[in-house]
């Protein structure tokens, strides 16, 4: 019995100070963090956070937003991180994600999931008036940008029609979509009834991200998201376990590791190791172009297919304010892709629905970008003025309000 008791005291007293080292060892990671933020804050101070590259300088938003003050920025970065939370969007059972309806100052999103353009025209788009819809991800979208500031809003501003009957451009851009987002999102919206006169797709960035279907390691944010759902979902659920990760010496072994990964920067592959990526992401695209245009031809409706330029093609680094993009999970296989689609583009194999902006910027001796990919007021400014003139060149804007003739040829 003496011995029992001997032990029962000495696992208390090894408990005991466990609990008490454990205790300790968190209190001290706890200030850690806290003085560790605050020394984060103070080294930022003047500096805008925001998502993509996390902070800019105050003293650089004149570069960045012309006519913009800081204040309104940091408003605008604001609203942005509203925009892009997964709290923003929710599950779609045809595309995955979709955005909710958001209203802020500079960013606001509209049911069923457009955002807000110059002179908005309504929803149920008016039958009467030429609607024209616009797809693509987060460039499209208008990332870092206000409401007024993206391509479909320059877009609107500056499109017409010949008989002076109104026109409403609609921003169906979404963050993290591909050509077969688009694609579903277009049926879907057809399919409740709203076809539009002028559907108009700009692709290129997400698309050369997108190839797990390729065994390649490369991932679509919808898929992410949606499959990192399931999987937690799919998990045991145990309360102490979700305690523990919370505590914060499991935050600081986190900060290390984050910060072990920032010193050791994402290497993208080699693409040599890929030789099937290429022809799988025109593929991809390629059919899902034909797809759109099969729909097209049956509600009756114009479309058109931008290829959309990027900083890592035809840009020199030295003009882009955030310096030579690093080629990340998003950009790696844009070289091997480019070159092919410009090529079959000036062959004459994309059709005459195609447009390809992709090397819009070369030469070009100014700053083009807000991050590393999206694009400033000035650029979007430039790509609605070229897809404006297509659309003129092709005489879409001439056409009758869409009566939905059902086998008219659309799409060629």
């Amino acid at each position: 019995m003496a011995d029992i008791k001997k032990r029962y005291l000495d696992f208390s007293v090894i408990l005991t100070n466990f609990i008490v080292l454990l205790l300790v060892v968190n209190l001290a990671c706890a200030a850690g963090i806290g003085v560790a933020y605050l020394i984060d804050v103070s080294r930022h101070a003047g500096w805008i956070p925001r998502t993509g590259p996390r902070w800019i300088r105050e003293e650089d938003v004149a570069k960045l937003y012309p006519g913009w003050s800081a204040a309104d920025v940091r408003t605008l970065e604001h609203d942005t991180l509203e925009a892009v939370g997964i709290q923003a969007r929710t599950y779609d059972e045809i595309t995955q994600l979709r955005p909710l309806p958001l209203h802020t100052r500079f960013v606001n999103i509209r049911d069923p999931g457009f955002r807000v353009v110059e002179n908005q025209g309504p929803w149920p788009p008016d039958s009467s008036s030429l609607n024209i819809f616009l797809f693509g991800g987060s460039t499209t979208f208008g990332l870092h940008m206000d409401d007024d500031e993206t391509i479909a809003s320059y877009l609107q501003r500056i499109s017409r029609t010949q008989d002076g009957r109104p026109l409403h451009v609609y921003n169906f851009g979404r963050l993290g979509y591909t050509s077969t987002q688009e694609m579903l999102l277009y049926l879907s919206l057809l399919r409740a009834g709203f076809a539009p006169r002028v559907a108009i797709f700009i692709d290129g960035l997400n698309d050369c991200q997108m190839g797990k279907d390729a065994g390649l390691p490369i991932r679509q944010t919808p898929e992410l998201t949606v499959r990192a759902a399931v999987e937690q979902a799919q998990k045991p659920h145990y309360e102490w376990l979700d305690a523990l990760e919370k505590m914060p010496m499991i935050e600081v072994v986190k900060a290390f590791k984050r910060k072990e990964r920032d010193e050791h920067p994402y290497e993208p592959p080699d693409a040599s190791k890929y030789p099937a990526i290429r022809q799988f992401v025109i593929n991809r695209w390629r059919a899902n172009k034909s797809e759109i245009e099969t729909l097209s031809r049956k509600y009756n409706v114009r479309c058109v297919f931008v290829w959309q330029p990027t900083p890592v093609y035809k840009y020199e680094a030295r003009y882009n304010f955030f310096g030579a993009p690093r080629y990340h999970r998003w950009q790696w296989a844009i070289p091997l892709v480019y070159p092919e689609i410009e090529n079959m583009g000036e062959r004459g194999e994309l059709g005459d629905d195609f447009l390809d902006l992709s090397g819009i910027q070369e030469g070009s001796k100014e700053n083009l970008y807000v991050d590393q990919g999206h694009y400033t007021a000035a650029f979007s400014q430039v790509i609605a003025r070229d897809i404006h003139d297509f659309l003129v060149q092709k005489k879409y804007l001439d056409v009758a309000p869409n009566m939905a003739a059902v086998g008219s040829s659309s799409c060629h």
